[in-house]
């Protein structure tokens, strides 16, 4: 089969594709929940028979959604974001279907507890002439109780940047969002000038020094901001080696349209305000402060 050559259609080719993919996608959720009850009456009757059905409704409206779906992510990151990216970085690599790999993602040294790792909109490019890479990112845990039962709960998912700035550091120095009730405590970590700053983020470094380098007070002001507009809990990992790691746990997938938005102006809109989310943070570090400016 001759692939679709996404770059050659026009805006309103791309709306059209979106909006087929879009209804079978929402046919096969309907199949699937018309299945579901079936198979749920056939238990409550105990008319085991009609169950079969219903679980060949289930799977097969499932099948159908989650193809549909799969389709809207290749037509809408092959056009839109693909273009999108190509407007704001240079040598872009992109992967749908892909992520960051693990080794990438343990060496931030965030120490999430995690079994399992889904990810997509993989991204390998050039910003300013600096490495990057980014991708989405779901971390999930999952325990099993001593009947079986197996439990799964989402650890982190959002968007996970890094980029590589070619600069030495003294240390490690990590800034994690805290909790709900961490942010009431305020205790452990580092310690800065800021109190708000200290109540909102845990800061750890073996060099206490090297946070208030990065840690400007300009800088924290900027991170508190960056983090009320990401409607995210905003993590940071500045790596010894240069390499920076940002990790916005926002419960959501980035690059996904919403609903059924088959605007492709809006969704273009959408995914360049995403993209600028990093570019806003790398010129900051680069420009303002000069942290790893060469």
């Amino acid at each position: 089969m001759e692939e679709t050559n996404y770059a050659a259609l026009s805006d309103a080719e791309i709306s059209e594709l979106l909006k087929k993919n879009q209804k079978t996608a929402l046919t096969g959720k309907l199949v699937m929940f018309a299945g579901l009850a079936i198979t749920i009456l056939a238990f409550v009757t105990t008319k085991m028979l009609i169950a079969i059905p219903g679980v060949i409704m289930l799977l097969a409206g499932a099948f159908i959604s989650n193809k549909a779906s799969k389709k809207i992510k290749e037509v809408a990151g092959n056009s839109i974001l693909q273009l999108a990216l190509k407007n704001v970085f240079d040598d872009v690599h992109y992967e749908p279907f892909s992520r960051i790999s693990q080794y990438d993602l343990d060496s931030a040294g965030f120490n999430f507890c995690y079994d399992e790792i889904n990810g997509s909109d993989h991204v390998n490019a050039k910003y300013k002439g600096l490495e990057i890479e980014m991708s989405d990112i779901e971390l999930v845990s999952v325990s099993v109780d001593d009947e079986g039962h197996e439990t799964r709960s989402t650890v982190f998912k959002g968007m996970w940047l890094i980029c590589d700035f070619g600069k030495e550091l003294s240390a490690d120095v990590r800034v994690m969002e805290r909790g709900k009730l961490g942010k009431m405590l305020g205790k452990g970590g580092i310690k800065t000038d800021n109190e708000q700053f200290n109540k909102q983020f845990n800061i750890k470094s073996d060099n206490a020094e090297e946070v208030f380098y990065i840690l400007t007070p300009h800088m924290m002001e900027y991170i508190m901001q960056m983090d009320e507009k990401a409607d995210a809990r905003t993590n940071l990992s500045f790596k010894q080696g240069g390499k920076l790691h940002v990790a916005l746990d926002s419960g959501k997938d980035c690059f996904e349209i919403k609903g059924n938005n088959s605007d492709v102006a809006k969704i273009r809109e959408q995914f360049i305000g995403e993209i600028k989310q990093v570019t806003d943070l790398i010129d900051e570090l680069r420009i303002t402060d000069g942290i790893f400016k060469k």
